[in-house]
């Protein structure tokens, strides 16, 4: 419909004019309404003492009169006397009707005596009127005189209260008018308070008509042409309603069919109008294949109830059918609002095979299309549910791939999807029939082996699969090296599967521990191990180092004087229950839990303090990490301890290892410089075991180089050993730099390595690593080499033979 005009802006300020004007004269008619109240009240004070004080007042007068005439009748008797004594006796009875009624009488009702004078008067002036037929005689006239003395004081007293009492009524009024009044007022003032708010919302509704008439214009415009799209579209909207998807049919409130669609009946082929309209909902059931009784036992179809019980509650329903062809069909009830039903239905046929597609995939992996943790966590509750003795235990193995993520870094992520593909075929091929293998993520893979009697058949599944994963996977003609290394664990009866699962994960990581391509199975004392090593890791992030750990010394000697010349600090658990942790598993733990920056700076403190104690110039050596460097301003750390602690810096000697110049080449390279620089010696700590190249010896400010011990050990008996030693002292000699070789144990070690040129020394043939004081007494002893070595010695070589330090 269209929209009215709204007023014009000459309409409005008119409109404007005149609501102001009416306003203004509401408020004037409200003043002049207060005036007239006021009036009123003035008008109404002088009535209420006209109408009670004026008839109390005449009403005594009337009976002076009355006794003025009979005392002038009795001093001078006289027709004339006579016919006025009469008359104020008429008059004065007239009076007595005012005092029964109107105000004057609810003024005597207030008050008892007044009420007593009344009656005494009403008495009296019956009295006379029985005496006015004899009045002329004398006798009379005087009784009547008489009697009607005592009560003319009492109404000149009743004509006074009167008189205050009409004062009072007045004030009264005066008061309740006065309260009119600023009602009046009030109420004049809300009105035209209300007429400039009315007058304000007015003005807003026009404002907004003014909006909504220009939007009305240009929405005309468009509405007009958008007329022929919308006719259309509703064409579009009536052929898709008789054309939808859904089969339709609607029921009135008594269950009989109103109308079916056309895809009703395709869904389930009757032709059209078919069941007709009118049908009740039980043949309509018939109809669509929801017997009444199924498979002949007499009792109605579940599906069947269910809609029936929907209807009888009047609640909605949703529910499957299955046709006799496969098709699955979804049937909604719904209740409708004004009464009656309407049921629709769809083919959900696709759908219901893309769920159980979904299923599927939701339990299998994408890329290997093996099963899923949730496929493995539903096949281990089943099989642990049903472990028992005779039947065997369930063997668990977790296998984890070496070094795939170098193989995605290296070949690319397609490369490794096809690796963990081959893995998967690889162990199918290999495991038993009916053995679950599983891909729980990244390169992870699990086996579950059932019913297993025998506990070398869960080792003996491992290993062929080690093999089989040690062969190299050729993907897009590269050869790529892969392995694998295997957890084994075995449930035992009541185990739940989060434990038989993190069993072989323990079993895995001893595995990892020991080397790649290998398998290990679980036993309590793994579990122990990695406890202890939990217990280690808090520990060492607890970060009290003085109280859990301590220093020992190595000297190291120079075979060119005889003497020692430098120290090498070395790391020691003191807790007993842990003697058998290694220094190297100590520094891993603590690489690994990231407690490396701060141990690191405990132990070059405290050797810098240690270092303090001992003869000038004797040196320490302090072992840096890797992760020191990468996580830590080294530079800084290095130099605050020196600060604090007040080592010279030609005094500390830190050893780094190969691995390290395998990183950030030019930033290690600034830091070592600068190291070096301060006078500060730098140790390639062992040379030779790592994957660094000899280019790196060049590149590097390096001091010293430290063959390790794996070339020392036995070099008297193996002469490839000699060769590399020999090999390793005449390169460093060419780069200028000196050689110190570790884990010197015998003489004839010694001797061999003193004849190749080596410089320096340390091995428990010098001596054994001491604590803080033994090192202090080993350096204040006559023979501080202190090991009684017979050697050829230049002068000033070992001195005396002592006695031996154990």
């Amino acid at each position: 419909m269209p929209l009215p005009r709204p007023f014009g802006q000459r309409g409005f300020k008119a409109t404007q004019f005149a609501l102001t004007v009416l306003i203004v004269f509401l408020a004037a008619m409200a003043a002049y309404v207060s005036a007239i109240v006021f009036d009123r009240q003035q008008a109404l004070e002088k009535s209420y003492r006209y109408n009670v004080a004026f008839s109390a007042a005449q009403g005594m007068n009337e009976y002076v009169r009355l006794r003025e005439r009979l005392a002038e009748y009795l001093l001078a008797p006289s027709p004339e006397a006579l016919r006025e004594v009469r008359l104020r006796f008429d008059i004065l009875a007239s009076r007595l009707d005012i005092f029964r009624a109107g105000q004057f009488d609810e003024f005597v009702g207030t008050s008892a005596e007044r009420r007593q004078v009344i009656a005494k008067l009403k008495r009296t002036v019956g009295d006379l009127e029985n005496m006015m037929a004899n009045i002329h005689r004398a006798e009379i006239a005087r009784r009547a005189l008489e009697m009607t003395s005592p009560l003319e004081g009492e109404l000149i007293g009743l004509a006074s209260e009167a008189d205050h009492y009409g004062s009072r009524q007045v004030a009264e009024d005066q008061r309740g008018l006065l309260r009119l009044h600023w009602i009046f007022s009030l109420l004049a003032l809300c009105l035209v308070v209300c007429a400039f708010v009315f007058l304000a919302l007015v003005r807003w509704q026009n404002h907004i008509l003014v909006h909504i008439r220009r939007w009305l214009r240009r929405s005309n415009d468009e509405l007009r042409n958008t007329g022929a799209e919308l006719r259309s579209q509703n064409v579009l909207f009536d052929t898709a309603l008789n054309n939808m998807t859904h089969g339709l049919c609607m029921f009135d409130a008594e269950g009989k069919m109103i109308v079916s669609n056309r895809q009703f009946s395709r869904l389930y082929g009757c032709k059209p109008g078919c069941p007709e309209p009118g049908t009740g909902f039980a043949d309509f059931f018939q109809a669509i294949g929801l017997e009444r009784h199924s498979n002949d036992s007499g009792r109605t179809s579940a599906s069947r109830q269910r809609l029936e019980a929907a209807i009888a509650r009047g609640i909605p329903e949703r529910l499957h059918q299955t046709l006799p062809d496969g098709r699955m069909i979804s049937l909604t009830l719904r209740p409708v609002e004004t009464g009656g039903w309407i049921i629709t239905f769809e083919d959900i046929s696709e759908r219901h095979r893309a769920q159980e597609r979904i299923e599927q995939i939701a339990r299998h992996d994408a890329l290997t299309g093996l099963p899923n943790r949730i496929l493995l966590r539903e096949r281990l509750e089943n099989v642990l549910a049903t472990d028992s003795d005779p039947c065997g235990s369930t063997a668990l193995l977790c296998l984890d791939l070496d070094n795939f993520k170098k193989i995605n870094d290296t070949h690319g992520h397609p490369t490794g999807d096809a690796v963990l593909r081959e893995v998967g075929r690889r162990v199918r091929s290999i495991v038993p029939e009916q053995t679950l293998v599983c891909r729980i993520g990244g390169d992870e893979f699990v086996v579950v082996v059932d019913k297993v009697k025998q506990h070398s058949l869960p080792e003996e599944i491992a290993a062929r699969i080690v093999v089989a994963l040690a062969e190299p996977f050729e993907v897009d003609g590269v050869r790529i090296l892969g392995g694998t290394s295997v957890g084994i664990a075995l449930s035992s009866s009541g185990m739940e599967p989060d434990e038989l699962i993190r069993n072989a994960d323990i079993a895995l990581y001893d595995a990892k521990r020991r080397g790649r391509g290998a398998f290990s199975t679980y036993s309590p004392q793994m579990s122990e191990t990695l406890l202890r090593r939990n217990r280690i890791e808090a520990e060492l992030l607890d970060g009290d180092f003085d109280e859990k750990l301590d220093l020992v010394f190595q000297p190291i000697v120079d075979l060119r004087t005889g003497q020692p010349h430098a120290v090498e600090a070395l790391l020691r658990w003191k807790t007993s229950r842990d003697d058998d942790l290694t220094p190297l598993e100590l520094v891993s733990i603590a690489e690994d839990t990231g407690a490396i920056v701060s141990l690191g700076r405990w132990i070059l403190e405290k050797a810098c303090r240690q270092a303090l104690g001992l003869p000038e110039p004797v040196a320490v050596s302090v072992n840096l990490s890797p992760i020191q460097f990468r996580q830590d301003d080294i530079v800084a750390t290095v130099f605050d301890v020196l600060s604090r602690t007040g080592l010279e810096p030609k005094r500390l000697h830190l050893e780094i290892t190969e691995t390290l110049l395998l990183d950030d080449e030019c930033a290690f390279e600034n830091e070592l410089g600068t190291l070096r620089r301060a006078g500060i010696g730098i140790s390639l700590d062992d040379f030779g075991t790592g994957y660094s190249s000899l280019s790196y010896l060049r590149k590097f400010s390096v001091d010293r180089i430290k063959i390790d011990r794996i070339f020392v050990e036995e070099i008297d008996r193996n002469p490839d050993r000699q060769a590399i030693v020999a090999a390793i002292v005449h390169l460093a000699r060419g780069l200028g730099m000196r050689t110190i070789a570790e884990g010197v144990e015998t003489e004839s070690e010694l001797q061999i390595l003193r004849a190749t040129g080596c410089n320096e020394v340390q091995g428990f043939l010098i001596s054994k690593p001491l604590g803080p004081r033994e090192i202090v007494a080993y350096f204040q002893s006559d023979t501080p080499s202190g090991q009684g070595v017979t050697i050829d010695q230049p002068p000033g070589g070992f001195g005396k033979a002592g006695r031996p330090v154990h």
